[in-house]
């Protein structure tokens, strides 16, 4: 008999026996096929004892999220590839369930949900083979009990069958490294100790006894947690080599000692985790001055990035104003804006160039010495404050940044007053006060005169620009006679006529 995922085919059956199957198989509504020892078909009503052997193939039903197990054969056959099929079976002729780790053995029709699958390391990664053919199972949830003292049940074939599968899984999880020609488990102590593969009795013996829940208990403890797996199994192999009895069979020593070995690595595991408690103080310790002092660093160069920026500003606008009210060289001008903008840049990068490479060292430090960390907590003690010092620094970067493009480039393209002259600005220098009575006073400009009178009229303009003026107008008076032509000594008899003029009144 053989039985696969899909079908199930039962060899060497008589006429009546074939029969007997196959009106079974009519009542459930499940297809099949009869044959002979030549392959070749036969109906039901033509079968007859002159041909036999026959042999029945039965097509099983498919069931939702379920795999259908007909016999106690099939069970055994199916079980090495368990991994691979449904999490939930249905074994025809089971009593009670078998619930595992990862897998749920029930009985038939039984309805219960999927298992919530229970995470494990991969066993492969912790005992080392030398050999092509794998021995070490890659799933170690399937043999592992939920519950192993409530989840043993009622003795039967079916769960015997499993527990014996269950021991010989379990025992190669245990050590360092399995022999690729005797099978032997090898522990590596101190001191080193190999143990004999058990045979098919051994293992049957070993799996209805009280052993076998130890070894349940002692696995479920190394596995129960994955970050810890490594550890806690190196120190179970450990106990198992420094307390067993010496070289024997497998089960004979896991019988004796697994309960000490288990306890002994208990405690191991327990101080281990005191001292690594303390070596994890002093890392985050560490930690936090890391991240403090990186955290100061981008904020200084925020803060310089912020000095430098302000600064240009600063500068560009007096650049403005310089282009457009003085005579400065335009070039000049433009230049001492590319060197505003040229030391801007420069902080900028420096300050994006630091920003980066502490990124970076974070990214190859970070699986090196703070793996203890789980994610979530390296975000919050870590990444979250340096992303806020970090952002800072890109605000400032860009709006600073910014607003120095933004005003070399209107610096750039304004335009100054090409027209002024040094002698427009200093005839700026004459007083404005009197500009409503002589509004030609600074507009007109100087007939030709000989070189005497041009000094003269010079003296007089400067004489208007810083004397005192009085009500009577008198210095712009004087200055005008001057610009119209006349003499100094005419220009004192209107005076003085004026004068009298003024006293008749």
């Amino acid at each position: 008999m053989r039985e696969s995922a899909q079908t199930t085919t039962i060899s060497n059956l008589g006429a009546a026996d074939a029969r007997s199957l196959a009106d079974v198989c009519v009542r459930l509504e499940w297809p099949f096929a009869i044959s002979d020892s030549q392959s070749t078909g036969w109906l039901v009503d033509e079968l007859d004892d002159a041909f036999s052997p026959f042999r029945i193939v039965i097509t099983k039903p498919s069931f939702e999220d379920a795999l259908a197990v007909l016999s106690l054969q099939g069970f055994k056959d199916l079980l090495p590839d368990a991994a691979e099929l449904s999490s939930r079976w249905w074994v025809a002729g089971l009593n009670s369930p078998i619930r595992t780790w990862s897998l749920s053995f029930l009985p038939w029709e039984r309805d219960e949900p999927p298992p919530i699958q229970i995470k494990t390391k991969n066993p492969r990664f912790l005992v080392r083979e030398y050999g092509a053919d794998r021995k070490v199972p890659d799933d170690v949830g399937m043999w592992l009990l939920r519950n192993p003292a409530a989840d043993r049940g009622i003795a039967d074939p079916y769960r015997n069958a499993w527990s014996k599968a269950a021991t010989e899984s379990l025992l190669r999880c245990l050590p360092n490294e399995i022999d690729a020609e005797s099978n032997a488990l090898r522990f590596r102590g101190p001191p080193r100790v190999a143990l004999s593969a058990p045979s098919q009795e051994e293992l049957e013996v070993f799996a209805l006894e009280v052993a076998f829940d130890e070894l349940q208990h002692a696995l479920s403890w190394v596995f129960e947690n994955e970050r810890d797996t490594e550890t806690r199994h190196a120190l179970l192999a450990a106990e198992i080599a420094r307390s067993g009895i010496g070289p024997g069979v497998a089960t004979d020593v896991i019988r004796q000692d697994i309960t000490l070995a288990l306890e002994g690595a208990r405690i191991a595991f327990e101080m281990s985790l005191a001292a690594i408690g303390a070596d994890t103080l002093k890392a985050l310790g560490d930690l936090r001055k890391a991240v403090t002092e990186e955290t100061s660093k981008v904020t200084e160069a925020t803060r310089q990035t912020i000095t430098a920026v302000s600064g240009a500003l600063a500068v560009g606008l007096g650049l403005v104003a310089a282009k457009l009210t003085s005579t400065t060289s335009v070039l000049l001008i433009d230049a001492l804006m590319l060197v505003a903008v040229s030391y801007v840049a420069m902080v900028i990068y420096s300050g994006w160039q630091f920003v980066r490479m502490q990124r970076k060292a974070r990214g190859y430090w970070q699986p090196r010495l703070y793996r203890f960390l789980p994610d979530a907590e390296y975000q919050r003690l870590v990444k979250d404050p340096t992303a806020m010092a970090e952002n800072a620094f890109f605000v400032a970067a860009w709006a600073g940044g910014g607003a120095v493009a933004i005003l070399a480039l209107v610096l750039f393209f304004v335009q100054g007053d090409v027209k002024k002259t040094p002698e427009t600005q200093h005839s700026s220098l004459i007083p404005t006060c009197c500009e409503g009575s002589r509004p030609d006073l600074r507009r007109a400009s100087p007939p030709a005169f000989s070189s005497f009178e041009s000094l003269a009229h010079n003296e007089v303009i400067v004489f208007a620009g810083m004397s005192t003026w009085n009500a009577n107008g008198e210095a712009i008076a004087r200055a005008r006679a001057v610009r119209d032509g006349r003499s100094t000594a005419v220009f004192e008899a209107s005076v003085e006529a004026d004068q009298a003029s003024d006293g008749k009144l």
